[in-house]
């Protein structure tokens, strides 16, 4: 408990320390003790959720995906709900006898968020892992598609391994 004087012609405020024989001038002043408990307040408006949430799907190291002239879904997360994600994808691009170029890209509601490009021939590897990472927006309940094509007219390029990641968030900054 804290003990004041308030000095009824100023308004000045002195703290006292009553375990030590302080007082007030009762001629000239108003006792004042703090730490009382008040009455209950009015319950304020609840908070934004303080938890993030997290999505995932793996098709797994035998799931591959046949590529050739126009893009086909490798990976997807459906159901999620509208909101805002920071997504990543991850994944392996395979064309063993053709050494051919691929390219991977995130679609977010029929719009392309990343994309980048595997050339196979240029690092002399049959299979190269691809990453995309982007914000993006659902305005309402969706999904978000990992998709990939290659310029292989022979049905030799595939995609696999490929995992998929959202972190629902408040915002980006």
């Amino acid at each position: 408990m804290i003990h004041g004087c308030y000095a009824n012609k100023d308004g000045n405020l002195r703290v006292i320390d009553t375990g030590s024989g302080g007082a007030c001038d009762a001629k000239k002043e108003t006792p004042l003790n703090w730490n009382q408990k008040g009455p209950t307040g009015a319950r304020g408006p609840t908070g934004p959720t303080g938890t993030s949430h997290g999505y995932y799907s793996y098709g797994g190291l035998l799931s591959f995906t046949v590529l050739g002239g126009t893009f086909a879904t490798v990976g997807s997360l459906t159901g999620l709900p509208a909101g805002t994600y920071i997504v990543t994808a991850r994944g392996l691009v395979e064309d063993l006898p053709n050494d051919q170029e691929a390219e991977c890209k995130l679609v977010t509601g029929g719009s392309d968020a990343q994309e980048t490009l595997v050339d196979t021939f240029a690092v002399g590897s049959p299979r190269l892992p691809f990453t995309l990472s982007a914000a993006a927006t659902l305005s309402g309940p969706g999904s978000i598609e990992t998709e990939c094509d290659s310029n292989d007219g022979g049905g030799f390029a595939s995609a696999l391994d490929v995992s998929m990641t959202a972190v629902a968030v408040d915002a980006v900054n």
